[in-house]
């Protein structure tokens, strides 16, 4: 798994790529207790389409961002998606991204980090890599 850095409105998060298809799958799962607060996963896909997120064996709340790049390395959340902690819940965009990030939700709610919010990849990934 590919890692890079982002700034959201000014706070910094270490984002988590994705790059096999069990990657994509297991998300948040992957890390479970030991996701760090301002850690996070960043989701591209070739072509847009409906994303949907669960929960399952993540022991807090996550957020899931839908982005629309404006830039190479700049994007907007369009929408957000509340995921309850440990939940077979499944959140699915209500229209068609190409990119998505997950991150905890106490952190994303201390940093005010939601729709509207900017997210500016800071090292060489851009968005549509």
């Amino acid at each position: 798994m590919k890692q890079t850095k982002a700034l959201i409105d000014g706070t910094l998060v270490s984002l988590n790529i994705p790059e096999t298809s069990q990657e994509y799958t297991e998300g948040a799962r992957a890390s479970g207790e030991s996701m760090e607060e301002s850690e996070g996963y960043l989701f591209r896909y070739d072509v847009p389409k409906k994303l949907g997120f669960e929960n399952t064996l993540v022991p807090f709340e996550l957020s899931v961002l839908f982005l629309q790049q404006v830039a190479d390395k700049q994007a907007i959340v369009m929408e957000t998606e509340i995921l309850k902690k440990d939940s077979a819940e499944v959140a699915t965009s209500h229209s068609h991204y190409k990119i998505a990030v997950e991150l905890r939700k106490d952190f994303c709610d201390k940093f005010r980090i939601g729709t509207g919010s900017i997210i500016t990849l800071t090292e060489q990934e851009t968005f549509d890599e």
